[in-house]
């Protein structure tokens, strides 16, 4: 009974909008296994871009899409963002 509660109140506090660092969303462990970075910095350096938030937004969506599908396993930026996600509510849940 006490893990059920337990996950109960960790989704609760998974409930509403939340903003999560780049860090902890495309952590290492998530970096390493989808792309051959173990940053999000450098997977972005990888591909010849730069790190700031003002240079990421720069970057042309059709143009990073293309580079997530030629480096990663994700087919674009959205599911990858969407991978990204999923596992960090999951971890958060303590799967």
């Amino acid at each position: 009974m006490d893990k059920l509660k337990d996950l109960q109140q960790r989704a609760e506090a998974l409930e509403g909008e939340h903003q999560v660092p780049f860090s902890e969303l495309y952590n290492a462990d998530f970096m390493r296994q989808h792309t051959k970075a173990s940053s999000f910095d450098e997977f972005l350096i990888q591909g010849g871009y730069g790190t700031t938030k003002e240079e990421f937004e720069a970057i042309p969506d059709d143009e990073f899409d293309e580079y997530v599908r030629n480096t990663t396993d994700f087919e674009s930026w959205l599911g990858m963002q969407e991978a990204a996600g999923a596992a960090y509510i999951s971890k958060r849940l303590g799967f």
